[in-house]
């Protein structure tokens, strides 16, 4: 069997945030149109597209040089919020990296973060060394989670795909790996509780993130 390709999630998977001082979205469609922007109910797993689509939509047409645009300052304000709040490590997810690293596993990076913020998240919990970051897939391109997925199906090869897992801590991480046909582990880490993950029936569940526990439950899910 192939070394097993995992693509991971971010925010409430391999990081948590320090508390926000505004919303970072709002904040960025407020400096391009240059009006008060409330947030809208996110939603766990949006991506950073969707949620700027759904922000300016409330003002105007959200046409894509507007959304670039948006994405752009999102970028710069998220780099200035990391500065003096950074990104810290779930606990367990360096073990689990470190492990399935030497283990020859490829991890990659399957995000509704732009790619800009999704390494300046994991650069500042320490995290980026473990990651091929320009080969991940992110959210600045797509309207939704399951286009994401579409485009990792997509981009690896046919034969890899058997052997690829997506990690993530939302029903919304199922349900995007099950519309490209891929394998799915969740951890309860983030907003979504054990119960409701199992719920969605996941091929695999961690309560939290342990390394031996992780590397045993890819092997059982890649049985054939």
């Amino acid at each position: 069997m192939l070394p097993p390709i995992l693509l991971w999630d971010i925010d409430g998977t391999l990081i948590e945030h320090a508390p926000a001082k505004r919303d970072r979205h709002a904040y960025a469609v407020k400096k391009v149109l240059g009006v008060p922007t409330n947030p809208v109910p996110q939603g766990v797993g949006k991506t950073d597209r969707q949620i700027v689509t759904e922000l300016i939509a409330v003002h105007t047409d959200p046409t894509d040089a507007l959304i670039i645009d948006v994405l752009a300052h999102l970028d710069d304000i998220t780099d200035g919020d990391l500065v003096t709040s950074p990104a810290s490590a779930l606990p367990g997810v360096m073990d689990a990296l470190a492990h399935m690293s030497e283990a020859g596993a490829r991890n990659l990076l399957l995000t509704g973060n732009t790619p800009r913020r999704a390494e300046a998240k994991v650069r500042t919990a320490g995290l980026d060394t473990y990651f091929d970051i320009p080969a991940g897939f992110y959210g600045h391109a797509h309207a939704t989670r399951m286009e994401l997925v579409a485009e990792a199906v997509d981009r690896l090869e046919d034969d890899v795909l058997a052997t690829t897992i997506i990690i993530g801590d939302t029903p919304l991480d199922i349900t995007a790996a099950r519309s490209g046909g891929l394998k799915v582990i969740a951890v309860a880490t983030g907003a979504v509780d054990e119960q409701e993950l199992a719920r969605h029936n996941p091929d695999g569940l961690l309560p939290v993130m342990d390394a031996p526990a992780f590397a045993a439950l890819v092997d059982r899910v890649l049985l054939p």
